[in-house]
């Protein structure tokens, strides 16, 4: 059913192109998403450096009883802060990179997809070429036989069987009628003369 083949193919076409652009957009927003943490990860390792070298000098000068224990306190806490700030912007990160690799390994799925249908429809295509060419020899067979049928009646060429008899004389195709025609005609001849014996027929 041609018809209802090229309906399938047209939709398998439009739900494959819907998922191409679903795709590729989910790459682009976790690539973007991906990208955007990865420059506060920097960021706040930048900061992180920074709260490191000031609790280590506050710690010198607490040490030297230069600075008070409040002012370490504080150095430490901001240290700690920037560093728990530091490990979830990784976590985030890698999370981001797997929703990345996810996105990349449904839109190669999707790849997978349009190589079966392309490789579907020359299969369709083929098919329908063979069946193109069955058709085209089919008609080529019915314009023969309606030549012969309408040729006029000097021109015509066709087998004469005289049935009944014992020896029948049959005259052989001399235009190309097809394998076929001719194997049809002998079908009918053998059809004919059972009918013949069938009957008692005084030929016989």
């Amino acid at each position: 059913n041609m018809p209802g083949l090229s309906s399938q193919v047209q939709e398998s076409e439009a739900t494959l192109r819907l998922e191409e652009r679903q795709t590729a957009e989910q790459i682009k927003q976790a690539e973007s998403t991906l990208a955007a943490t990865q420059a506060q990860v920097k960021a706040a390792s930048a900061d992180l450096e920074s709260a490191r070298l000031a609790h280590t000098r506050i710690q010198r000068l607490a040490e030297q009883r230069i600075a008070s224990t409040q002012e370490l306190d504080e150095a430490r806490k901001a240290f700690d802060g920037a560093k728990a700030k530091v490990e979830a912007l990784a976590r985030q990160a890698d999370a981001q990179a797997a929703t990345v690799s996810l996105a990349r390994a449904n839109a190669e799925q999707v790849a997978a997809k349009r190589s079966a249908l392309q490789a579907n429809e020359h299969m369709q295509a083929a098919a329908a070429a063979q069946r193109a060419k069955a058709d085209d020899e089919i008609a080529m067979v019915v314009h023969l036989r309606r030549r012969r049928q309408f040729a006029p009646a000097g021109f015509r060429q066709h087998p004469e069987f005289v049935f009944c008899r014992r020896h029948a004389d049959r005259r052989r195709i001399v235009a190309p009628a097809g394998q076929q025609f001719v194997e049809r005609l002998r079908s009918e001849e053998r059809r004919a003369g059972k009918e013949c014996r069938s009957r008692g027929s005084p030929y016989h």
